[in-house]
């Protein structure tokens, strides 16, 4: 095409549109013979169009809401017939009960920031309240078998010497579940106990949180 030709088309937009219109039905016929689609698969692209549609208008914070309550609102258990208590969301204190019946044969110290308590040996051994065990291993040096439970409240409590573990890691308890027996394992000269509590990354004395024997 010459430029003159070029010029006199800017000058004519009634054949601009004309030649627009033809252009364009051209090209839907050509689209429309390669893209074809039954009746049973608009329907379904339609489907999950609006689908999408739906799920992008949903409010942002739905989902987190939902897996919050979750966390906070554990049912299920591994251990049958317990159930964990919201003590979150009730908001009441968690209440610490003993481990183990026995004598305590060695209070807590800056030096020795647990407690110990003598029992015969294969005495069972609950934990001091509901909670997840975080932790079941051997320590070969001092603790022996160990398990670390962790309360619902954020706080932690360890039991060391055990002769058998009879939980798993993420088991959830409660004050009546076994979770090992009183052993002689690690460091120690004697069959008993020891527990320790740590609340905020600190440990604190059992005593002041456990009921007056």
């Amino acid at each position: 095409m010459s430029l003159l030709n070029r010029s006199n088309i800017l000058y004519e937009p009634k054949a601009v549109i004309s030649d627009g219109l033809k252009f364009s039905k051209a090209l839907i016929k050509r689209v429309l013979k390669i893209i074809t689609i039954t009746k049973e698969e608009f329907n379904s692209v339609l489907i999950v169009g609006l689908s999408l549609v739906l799920l992008l208008s949903a409010p942002i914070g739905s989902s987190y809401q939902a897996a919050n309550s979750y966390a906070v609102t554990q049912s299920k258990t591994s251990d049958p017939g317990s159930q964990i208590k919201t003590t979150l969301e009730s908001g009441e204190s968690l209440e610490f009960n003993w481990p183990v019946s026995g004598v305590v044969s060695q209070s807590y110290t800056p030096a020795h920031k647990a407690l110990d308590v003598r029992a015969d040996l294969n005495t069972p051994v609950k934990p001091l309240a509901q909670g997840l065990v975080e932790s079941a291993f051997t320590d070969i040096y001092g603790l022996g078998r160990a398990v670390i439970v962790k309360h619902i409240d954020g706080s932690k409590s360890l039991y060391a010497h055990l002769n058998k573990i009879l939980v798993k890691e993420s088991q959830e308890v409660t004050p009546e579940t076994q979770i090992g027996t009183v052993g002689l394992t690690g460091r120690t000269t004697g069959a008993h106990l020891h527990f320790e509590i740590e609340e905020n990354g600190k440990k604190i004395n059992p005593a002041s949180v456990l009921p007056n024997k």
